[in-house]
């Protein structure tokens, strides 16, 4: 079905002081402006400016006294940072008027721009690329070499770019001279902002993570921004009172979205099909040759659910249009990903593009078995132009989206948004899942963490010790719970006085911000030169792959990056199944029923040995816990010989709160 989806426009402040240079800020711009509570909430749409809100709302324009002299930034992606980085940078010199010393990475080393002495703002980008890269340039730990970077520049106010592990990892005290670097960070330039854009994203594991970081933390920051596309619910995270901000269309003002002829038509499932291929493919050439003479840069942008398929549709693409596609997926490691928006006009990719990156494109190609996953990626068209788009939904929910809009329709954006709410399913964001009795465990393995990294005597505890010492701890308050993380204290205290199962003590040795699961060392040659980044556990049986060691690497002349320095041992990928392998996984019968138990005696069923034993190895000893079906696709895990869905890692403790509720369990009394 073909609908005309008009513009959207946002309405403007008539405050003169509102006017900085040739930008007129938007009216809820203007109010984050002016916003002095403690906590607030950004709703508003994709493309609607939240990164000038936030720069306005940190370091002022030009001839004004920055109101925050140290502004962090988190992203839920490093795509998405490195996109902001260029933006904030455009933003701060070009509009804003201030002038900005810029870390950049480039081919593993740091090159700096500090011409001009003078700057008033410092920006760094902090990930796990730059911290390798500067640690590799100083020979010294990341700590060191992040202390160094800091006190080198003395603009007055520093804006840095991070990712949540980064500030997780100062949480957990995982850097070196930790103590001094929470100091330079924290306490050295004040008063300080925290923003978390895009923060809808954070769900289960991830988001009760997040949650103990603030509980902690917040009392560092003089404001916290929750910035966000669709909207969330924030009390039962941050527990207090907080403003809200909502970007709230208008029927004049400035457009911010342009109008897109839209098609949307059903699928039967995810696209993968040779079928589905073939059926891209005569869209891209359509829409390639309606934008052929248009000036946007990118002619086709096509964003997919799969990243089989992306690879495929990538190749197919490839040949029929040489030097002319880019592609951004999770297989495309993040060196060779381009830099500074240097799209062909043809890009082609997943998730990894979806978020925040302004592409100019004329035509639109996407995906979306939900409706937030449809709003965001629709959002990537019509940034600057009119666009051309096809949308491919299940063809489960196309009969209701019918239902409410015709054939040939106008609508609104506002109002197709209600649609197709209305129509797909949303997906949750398990905001009380944090200060749940099934999420205690998550914490207590937080708690241990800070016992194993920081033992008396700088000695390696064994598992008994780490049990009993935080035991006394709590029992002591050494761990000063915060007041909104305090009913979950006796709960903590109840698990370890039972004993906490091994899966509690894998999450505390392989804590993350994301998931307990490892992610896995590889070296990608089935594309040009070799590359090197970190693969998923959902990623391995997509690809080919065989064991590697750094030894046999360097003796084929592969140079193996520094970021990579610690890792012993690697698997080389070298090519993607058009298939993914099929795995199966054997379980003791109502082992992984009541709670999440480690997971021990098992095993796994695939055609591919080396893939049996490389999941084995990452698997063994995490929690996990048995569902009758994969009731949210973000849950990671395998199908069981029976026709159950075993999720495994931290989110084996979402899967729990999602079957039995908040209900009491067999840690408690």
């Amino acid at each position: 079905m073909k609908i005309h989806v008009g513009p959207l426009r946002l309405p403007v402040s008539d405050d003169p002081e509102d006017v900085i240079g040739d930008i007129r800020l938007r009216l809820y711009q203007s109010q984050l402006r002016r916003c002095d509570h403690s906590r607030v909430l950004l709703d508003a749409p994709t493309s609607s400016g939240k990164t000038l809100a936030y720069l306005i709302r940190a370091i002022e324009a030009r001839g004004i006294s920055p109101r925050f002299k140290t502004t962090i930034i988190v992203y839920p992606t490093n795509a998405l940072m490195w996109d902001q980085a260029f933006s904030l940078y455009t933003l701060i010199t070009q509009k804003i008027g201030k002038k900005v010393n810029l870390t950049v990475e480039s081919n593993e080393e740091i090159q700096w721009r500090t011409e001009d002495t003078n700057a008033d703002v410092d920006l760094y980008v902090l990930n796990g690329e730059t911290l390798a890269a500067l640690s590799q340039e100083s020979k010294s730990s990341e700590g060191k070499a992040m202390i160094e970077q800091l006190r080198r520049n003395q603009a007055e106010a520093r804006i840095i770019l991070t990712n949540p592990e980064i500030l997780y990892y100062l949480f957990l005290y995982r850097f070196a001279k930790n103590e001094d670097l929470m100091d330079l960070v924290f306490r050295t330039k004040t008063p300080n902002l925290l923003v978390f854009d895009e923060f809808h994203l954070y769900h289960g594991y991830s988001l009760a993570t997040i949650t103990y970081t603030l509980a902690y933390m917040k009392k560092l920051f003089d404001q916290i921004i929750f910035g966000s596309a669709t909207p969330i619910e924030l009390k039962s995270i941050i527990h207090e009172g907080y403003q809200s901000i909502s970007a709230t269309p208008s029927a004049e003002g400035d457009t911010v979205r342009y109008p897109m002829e839209l098609d949307i038509e059903g699928a039967k499932g995810i696209l993968g099909s040779d079928d589905d291929i073939s059926n891209i493919k005569r869209q891209v050439d359509k829409y390639y040759e309606a934008s052929r003479d248009r000036t946007q840069t990118v002619k086709v942008l096509v964003i997919l659910s799969s990243v089989m398929t992306c690879l495929r549709l990538q190749d197919v693409l490839e040949e029929a249009y040489p030097n002319e596609v880019t592609a951004i997926h999770g297989l495309v490691p993040p060196n060779s990903r381009p830099r500074n928006r240097e799209f062909k006009p043809i890009v082609v990719g997943t998730s990894a593009i979806e978020l925040g990156v302004d592409f100019d494109a004329s035509s639109l190609i996407i995906e979306a078995h939900d409706s937030s996953t449809f709003i965001q990626r629709l959002g990537r068209g019509a940034r600057h132009d009119s666009c051309l788009a096809k949308a491919y939904i299940p063809e489960l929910y196309l009969p209701s989206v019918k239902e409410h809009v015709t054939e040939g329709a106008y609508v609104t954006p506002g109002k197709l948004h209600a649609y197709v709410r209305q129509s797909l399913p949303d997906l949750p964001s398990y905001a009380d899942f944090p200060m749940s009795n099934q999420a205690a465990p998550i914490l207590l393995a937080v708690l241990m963490n800070w016992v194993m990294e920081r033992p008396a005597g700088g000695g390696r505890l064994n598992s008994g010790q780490v049990v009993n010492q935080t035991t006394r701890y709590l029992e002591e308050d050494r761990f000063e719970i915060p007041a909104e993380l305090k009913p979950l204290e006796a709960q903590l205290l109840s698990i370890c006085k039972k004993s906490p199962g091994g899966e509690v003590l894998t999450m505390a040795r392989k804590m993350s911000c994301r998931n307990s699961l490892e992610s896995i060392p590889a070296v990608f040659t089935f594309r040009d030169s070799p590359q090197f980044d970190q693969l998923s556990l959902h990623e391995l049986p997509k690809v080919y792959f065989r064991p590697a060691t750094r030894e046999s690497l360097r003796e084929r002349g592969i140079r193996i990056p520094w970021r990579m320095r610690l890792a012993q041992e690697f698997i080389e990928v070298y090519g993607i199944r058009e298939k993914q392998e099929r795995i199966r996984i054997d379980i003791q019968t109502g082992k992984f029923d009541e709670a999440p138990a480690p997971l021990v005696k098992f095993q796994l069923s695939s055609y591919d040995h080396d893939l049996e034993d490389k999941l084995t190895t990452i698997l063994r000893k995490q929690p996990a816990y048995v569902l009758l079906s994969k009731e949210d696709w973000r849950l990671p895990g395998f199908y069981t010989v029976d026709g159950n869905f075993l999720v495994v890692g931290g989110d084996a403790y979402l899967a729990w709160y999602i079957r039995k509720g908040d209900d009491k369990h067999e840690y408690d009394d």
